[in-house]
């Protein structure tokens, strides 16, 4: 079921030629779909995951995340991050749907759930997902990750995450 709504919007610089450009908003037509709220967490573009330190406050960072098995969500990082590290001692996480700087987008829910790092075929399997869902962008971050171990001659320690979501 579709229902429209309405928003009021500041017109940019760049509508200054337009004709409508003598008022100073107008109303612009969204379409609001309410099954969009049900989507699962991994079917978000970017999504700011919070870890928690030793003494319980809040860390937020951006991921790229994607849907697993029924209840599971992952995405991959370096086992050497802070986030990795913070998960290794405390495998509390929330998940709430994000713009790319990791700021939580209007009207979505914090799922809660519990991470725990994975290697091997685990890891491959979460890798293989965010190549298919990210495609150019995920290689040009791991080319970019390459060069950057190959010049501070260190090793590979990408490891993938999964997140089962709490009920």
């Amino acid at each position: 079921m579709k229902a429209m709504m309405f928003s009021l919007v500041p017109f940019s610089h760049r509508c200054s030629q337009s004709k409508l450009a003598k008022s100073s908003t107008r109303i612009v037509n969204t379409e609001y779909n309410a099954e969009r709220k049900a989507l699962s967490i991994g079917e978000n573009t970017y999504v700011s995951l919070t870890t928690f330190t030793k003494d319980g406050r809040k860390k937020n960072c951006p991921v790229w995340i994607v849907d697993l098995k029924e209840g599971e969500v992952g995405f991959t990082t370096e086992s050497t991050s802070w986030k990795a590290k913070r998960i290794m001692k405390t495998p509390s996480v929330e998940l709430v749907a994000s713009n790319s700087r990791g700021e939580p987008l209007d009207g979505h829910n914090i799922v809660k759930g519990t991470a725990e790092l994975v290697f091997g075929d685990e890891f491959q399997t979460i890798q293989k997902k965010v190549k298919k869902k990210y495609g150019i962008q995920f290689t040009l971050i791991v080319g970019f990750g390459r060069m950057t171990r190959f010049i501070r001659r260190k090793e590979n320690s990408s490891c993938g995450v999964v997140i089962t979501v709490a009920d």
